[in-house]
């Protein structure tokens, strides 16, 4: 290099850091707690944004993220201090959706909601309108369920509909702990398959699941068989369906079903079927004939066609997306994802996979701000900023920047694991 050349770079890069750092080293602290945040040390983050809110009371983002990071460190009432600190600077919805995830929280769900939609009302990423969106869809079930619990002794049963359904988890519990996964996976198919019979209302699992979590904060040891009729009251749902899942031999499943009438307590035992694993849809599907016939429904053309869909080829997939729900339903949001993506992998055509994958997203509170954070891009220049804010800070002089090959980060390592069975799902 020239020395012109090389005088007119660091010249550059003279003028660059002024100008950089003309608000004093200030908006370093906020690049730095931004990369801090993005690694996860919350802590050193939170004394980032602390010396910036000091230095630059009015930079609303640096409040914001003060606020994401007091969160992740469990402080939700000076998260919510610090997030609305930010609002009055300037309005933003990123703020205000964190402030409703923060409510959430706190189970302050009619403040969450509000918070929901103040963020709609502002012009924001067609990404942060739809995840506000999908979690006021999710609230709105809390709500329902919170609202049925608390009328659940004004509820006359009579009024319940008769072809109303809810498809409570299989048991799985007997089964090897590899395939034990299955249970759940097939407890979701048949709601599925149910739910495309228009003569049949299903309730939505996930307002299910919403109501036992609830009961369980109250009633230990709540989730039994004789609940049934109680769970399926709460959800206006006369019927409640679920089964038992055992391997009598290796590769082999079993499905044992019952359908519980929430009014009258009756039950009916459907016939038990059995199958190899890799016909295990076949096997589920009967199950779900079982049901309708028991219910007393014909079937159109249609229906019957669209009954006899099987949703993947690939056990190894399907294994996945169980072990997804498995991971999911146990609030192991990362895991989940990971299941769910493999499952996405393995067969491109199996769409349930992708979209568990996005409502597990929606689930996780707690991931939904860590993926936030690294949405918001510095206009490039926050490694270049963070070098020339260093040297600056501590030295007072400016040094070139180290040189070295670009890294090339490794896509992440996922443990897998399968149940070997020859065929396909379904196959002959």
């Amino acid at each position: 290099m020239s020395l012109l050349k090389e005088y007119n770079s660091y010249f550059f890069i003279v003028v660059l850091a002024v100008s950089l750092l003309a608000g004093g080293c200030g908006n370093n602290l906020y690049t730095q707690g931004r990369k801090l945040s993005e690694e996860g040390n919350f802590s050193s983050a939170l004394e980032k944004y602390e010396a910036r809110v000091l230095k630059k009371p009015q930079d609303f983002k640096a409040w914001r993220e003060l606020g994401v990071v007091r969160f992740e460190l469990g402080d939700y009432a000076q998260a919510i201090d610090a997030l609305k600190s930010a609002e009055k600077i300037k309005a933003d919805s990123r703020s205000r959706y964190f402030l409703g995830i923060t409510f959430e929280k706190q189970n302050k769900y009619e403040e969450a909601r509000a918070a929901y939609n103040s963020a709609l009302q502002l012009e924001s990423s067609e990404k942060i309108s739809k995840r506000v969106t999908q979690r006021l869809d999710l609230l709105a079930i809390r709500l329902e369920v919170g609202a049925a619990i608390a009328a659940e002794k004004s509820i006359n049963v009579d009024s319940i509909p008769l072809n109303t359904i809810a498809v409570y988890d299989f048991d799985g519990s007997s089964l090897d702990p590899e395939l034990a996964p299955v249970a759940l996976g097939l407890s979701e198919f048949t709601s599925i398959d149910l739910s495309k019979i228009k003569a049949l209302t299903v309730v939505e699992r996930t307002k299910l699941h919403l109501l036992i979590e609830e009961l369980k904060r109250g009633e230990e040891n709540f989730i039994d068989r004789s609940s049934a009729p109680k769970v399926g009251r709460i959800l206006g749902s006369r019927n409640i369906v679920t089964a038992t899942l055992t391997s009598p031999e290796l590769n082999h499943l079993r499905l044992s079903g019952i359908i519980v009438n929430t009014v009258d307590s009756s039950e009916y035992f459907p016939e038990s079927s059995e199958s190899v694993l890799k016909k295990i849809f076949e096997m589920q599907k009967q199950f779900v004939r079982e049901i309708l016939a028991e219910l007393n429904i014909e079937l159109t053309p249609e229906e019957l066609d669209s009954l006899n869909i099987i949703p993947t080829d690939s056990y190894e997939a399907f294994l996945a997306y169980c072990k997804g729900l498995t991971y999911q339903k146990a609030g192991q949001y990362e895991q989940a994802m990971e299941e769910f993506r493999r499952a996405s992998n393995i067969d491109n055509r199996f769409f349930y996979a992708q979209d568990q994958l996005e409502f597990t997203a929606i689930l996780s509170n707690e991931q939904e701000f860590e993926n936030f954070i690294q949405t918001e891009t510095i206009g490039g220049l926050t490694e270049l900023e963070s070098t020339l804010g260093n040297v600056l800070e501590n030295t007072g002089s400016i040094t070139p920047p180290a040189g070295g090959e670009e890294q090339t980060q490794q896509p992440p390592v996922i443990p897998t694991g399968s149940v070997k069975v020859k065929g396909t799902i379904g196959g002959d």
